[in-house]
């Protein structure tokens, strides 16, 4: 049975994850993005309560940096690496509601990454005449290849075009992988369609850098390939 999963920040105030319990989107474990906070800890208590009094059990708490970008990516980015080892069909839901805006903008970059859906509840008081499955918005993000099921060629190529500000040349590539000029390009072409790697002119000579988003991706892989 697949299993739904939802990451939810914890901000001052429990209902921006409460409204979304038992709305349209299907959720069987929940991972709460908590801080320091005496008000975060406060709402994940009642959080907490609130679900295991509806019969919710696989609840788990994970404590972040509500002022660091990187580590709230890195902690749902593990969440998601050792959910798919357990069960490689998971389905993962990121709310985004509650937080600073820095965590914000790092569920919105981990979602991209790991291919969740990313969603974010009104608050009633603003929109009192849409009903609760009308203020859970849905926000579409774009497809990029799952690291969990990238081929190591694939993200050898990935770390090679990332790994020096000039970029790399195609040339380049088949002599450092040892592999021919078809082989790579298929997989440069789906890089570029998936935003990671883009292709810039120099003279006769074609370019290849990675993007932010590409070089993000990389910095997620050494790390674990380590």
């Amino acid at each position: 049975m697949v299993q739904h999963i939802h990451i939810c920040p914890v901000g001052f105030y429990p209902e921006p994850i409460l409204e979304a319990v038992g709305g349209p989107l299907p959720a069987d474990k929940y991972y709460f993005l908590y801080n320091n906070h005496e008000l975060s800890i406060q709402t994940l208590e009642r959080v907490r309560e609130s679900l295991e009094t509806l019969g919710q059990k696989d609840i788990y708490d994970v404590k972040i940096d509500p002022f660091d970008y990187s580590s709230t990516i890195t902690a749902i980015m593990k969440i998601h690496h050792d959910e798919t080892r357990l069960d490689p069909e998971s389905k993962f839901y990121i709310n985004f509601t509650s937080g600073t805006n820095i965590v914000a903008g790092a569920c919105c970059s981990a979602s991209y990454f790991i291919g969740a859906t990313l969603y974010y509840v009104i608050n009633k008081d603003y929109a009192p005449r849409l009903s609760r499955t009308e203020r859970i918005k849905v926000i579409r993000t774009p497809h990029i290849p799952d690291i969990e099921k990238m081929k190591p060629f694939a993200k050898d190529l990935l770390l090679k075009i990332c790994q020096k500000e000039e970029g790399a040349t195609i040339p380049d590539l088949t002599y450092y992988l040892e592999s021919s000029a078809q082989k790579i390009n298929h997989h440069v072409n789906a890089f570029i369609e998936s935003g990671l790697v883009v292709k810039e002119k120099n003279g006769r000579n074609v370019i290849l850098k990675g993007t932010e988003q590409g070089r993000m991706m990389c910095a997620w892989i050494s790390e674990n390939n380590g």
